[in-house]
């Protein structure tokens, strides 16, 4: 078995080979990166469902002025 140094060892897809392990060299910013996304979709998840319950509250606040509405005409 050759031993390499990792100078001498070309990077490949942003990894370099040390001691036998491979480091990924952009999975600090990568996880980051991740991890703030995934943090993103968890609110944009907890927004629609807001969004989605304040839908339907419209809806039935809406059906019940219709409803008003017309009780008000029959009694005029």
């Amino acid at each position: 078995m050759v031993d390499v140094d990792v100078q001498e060892m070309p990077s490949v897809c942003g990894t370099a080979v040390r001691e036998g392990v491979t480091v990924g060299l952009d999975e600090p910013d990568d996880y980051m990166r991740y991890k703030k996304l995934e943090k993103q979709l968890e609110h944009l998840d907890v927004m629609e469902e807001y969004v989605k319950l304040e839908t339907r509250n419209l809806e039935k606040e809406l059906l019940h002025a219709q409803e008003e509405v017309i009780s008000i005409k029959f009694m005029n």
